[in-house]
């Protein structure tokens, strides 16, 4: 077949990469911003925050991640057994990736972990798109409101060291 005739395969790169380890689920669980519900919890750390390469015995931030590739951010899924079978859980998980890829731009610069429960199952996409935005944009919020008290506080030490942690 002649190659001006052949379909080009073109596939869209996908915006975000993974979580590949334990280490890396403990950095978010530990040092980024936790939000519960009844369906699922929310941990995101702010990646524009995290310490330059080298500094604080870190080899490899996740920041760094986000700057050698084209990704905007980084997801990780946690989804036990407890929540149901391989056909559930993977429901719940394209669900996931889903929202995650249709709100982009909110997501931008961040590690996201999701921790769903055995209710999640039950929640259809809307609604589980809801929760999500609005546990999303609590957490962005508490974000900025924190580092303004911060700065009117002229406190620039404290200021300092809550921006490199977060």
């Amino acid at each position: 077949m002649p190659d001006e005739l052949r379909a080009e395969k073109s596939f869209q790169s996908k915006p975000y990469d993974s979580l590949k380890n334990k280490s890396e689920f403990d950095r978010v669980y530990q040092k980024g911003f936790k939000k519960h519900n009844l369906f699922f919890s929310l941990f995101v750390l702010d990646l524009s925050k995290e310490p330059p390469k080298g500094k604080e015995g870190f080899k490899d931030p996740l920041s760094c991640r986000l700057k050698d590739k084209k990704t905007l951010y980084l997801l990780g899924l946690s989804v036990s057994k407890k929540v149901g079978n391989a056909v559930k859980r993977n429901l719940i998980k394209r669900r996931l990736r889903s929202l995650t890829l249709k709100h982009a731009a909110l997501c931008q610069g961040l590690a996201l972990v999701f921790v769903p429960r055995s209710d999640c199952y039950h929640l259809d996409f809307w609604a589980l798109e809801k929760h999500f935005l609005e546990m999303l944009t609590s957490i962005k919020n508490y974000i900025e409101q924190s580092l303004k008290r911060l700065e009117k506080r002229n406190n620039s030490y404290l200021c300092e060291t809550i921006k490199r942690l977060f």
